[in-house]
């Protein structure tokens, strides 16, 4: 093997376990086990022996474009969901700070703008279940 190819081969495996390990999350009191069988699951394609070579970056392994571009996609959509999440806690956290300051500085404006609001909003939720 020359020596590009071995460092282009090195530097998939090193990316291949970034992305799994990325793909995986840290929870409080995982295990290594625990976040291999995380990223399988969530990888759905590869099956968890081949999630943990992966993940331990194992030499052996070949990784093949397809597989990395699927990866990168998984990885790249988590992200994008995690970010939007975290986008939507801000908003609605904003609204509620939003909603406190309209009830500290003018409460009738608040029983005339937001109470409506709310109360029509609880009336469709009623006529669609």
């Amino acid at each position: 093997m020359s020596e590009k190819s071995s460092e282009t081969k090195l530097s998939a495996l090193l990316e291949v376990q970034t992305l799994v390990r990325d793909v995986a999350g840290v929870e409080p009191g995982d295990s290594i086990k625990a976040q291999i069988a995380r990223a399988a699951r969530r990888i759905g394609f590869m099956s968890a022996s081949r999630v943990k070579d992966c993940w331990y970056a194992d030499s052996r392994m070949k990784i093949g474009a397809d597989e990395l571009r699927r990866l990168r996609e998984i990885a790249n959509a988590l992200d994008e969901a995690k970010e939007a999440r975290d986008e939507f806690a801000k908003l609605k956290q904003r609204v509620e700070l939003l909603e406190a300051a309209l009830r500290l500085s003018d409460s009738d404006a608040y029983r005339l703008l937001v109470r409506p609001q709310r109360d029509g909003h609880r009336q469709v939720h009623r006529l669609v279940d």
